[in-house]
């Protein structure tokens, strides 16, 4: 009996290394997709779908029963929606905003736009630049690795989260649909804004040229797509759902934000304001996420007490 247990015991921890595993392979399959989606080839982009169909698959033979494969399911195939939406949202015909998030600035700084200041007085800064340029590529991975860690870690918190990062993506579309916005860098290539650089271009420079042109084509799927800014949005979100956990999470979820406000605005990649509009898109998405777990859980509870219930037979 107990050499049976064992086996029992030993197969459950296999089936949970696999399913791990194979968690990290849905992530980063999903994230190399979504990342670098404008410079693969259609055959790239179909073989990293395929991928992704067979773990999900896997998944779900593994652990048929389990609940965090819909979970997971909607997580991955939401945002690959939201992706090929958002690289539609420059091609409504909709003109280009440049005037009003440069106003919105300068009143909110005293007649200054922060990216303006912070490259004149830190732009020659390499060490600054490629700090900035790490936290901007952050984004690409954190949310995702977030998932996961809830997922393994604190499952309460994971449903809710991956319903407010879709809300968050979604809120966040329907500006990048309604108000398309230059970012400050294009601003100032069209002479909009003084002396503005776009320094992402500066730290795949001195990373070398595949960096650099790896980095120019992400950054281009949709150069409109500003207002409001996702990397703000989701960063926010993270540090929402840090707040959550309690404990030391508290203060990396805010230093993380904190950070990521800054390297976008001194980049050139945002405007204080949209990125401000990006913080508010996640705590609206939190409390969608919220007022939909609370009437699942609502919803729950009736079924319970229905079943429950004995029959009058």
């Amino acid at each position: 009996m107990a050499h049976r247990a064992g086996r029992i015991a030993a197969r459950s921890s296999v089936r949970r290394v696999w399913i791990a595993l194979l968690h990290a392979v849905l992530l980063i399959t999903a994230a190399a997709t979504l990342t670098f989606e404008s410079a693969q080839s259609s055959s790239s982009v179909l073989a990293s779908a395929m991928i992704i169909s067979i773990t999900l698959l896997a998944m779900y033979l593994l652990q048929p029963g389990d609940r965090s494969f819909r979970i997971w399911t909607i997580y991955i195939l939401g945002f690959i929606l939201f992706i090929h939406l958002r690289d539609l949202a420059d091609k409504t015909g909709n003109p280009t905003r440049f005037d009003y998030v440069i106003h919105s600035d300068q009143a909110l700084f005293l007649g200054t736009v922060p990216t303006v200041w912070l490259q004149q007085h830190f732009a020659t800064s390499s060490w600054l630049i490629l700090f900035a340029a790490g936290m901007y590529a952050s984004y690409f991975l954190a949310p995702h690795g977030v998932a996961l860690a809830l997922w393994r870690r604190k499952p309460q918190h994971f449903q809710r989260y991956v319903m407010a990062f879709l809300a968050t993506c979604f809120v966040s579309l329907v500006l990048h649909f309604l108000l398309p916005t230059a970012p400050p860098w294009l601003a100032g290539k069209l002479g909009y804004l003084p002396h503005v650089m776009r320094l992402t271009d500066e730290a795949g420079r001195y990373l070398g040229p595949v960096a650099f042109q790896q980095g120019s084509a992400i950054a281009d799927s949709n150069p409109v797509a500003a207002m409001p800014s996702l990397h703000m949005a989701l960063t926010a979100l993270i540090a929402v759902t840090a707040w959550q956990t309690g404990n030391h999470w508290r203060i990396l979820g805010l230093l993380y934000a904190g950070a990521m406000l800054f390297s976008v605005v001194f980049l050139g990649e945002h405007y204080f304001t949209d990125a401000s509009v990006g913080i508010v898109a996640a705590l609206l998405g939190w409390k969608l996420a919220t007022v939909w777990a609370a009437r699942q859980s609502r919803v729950q509870e009736r079924e319970k007490q229905l079943i429950s219930v004995p029959s009058a037979d």
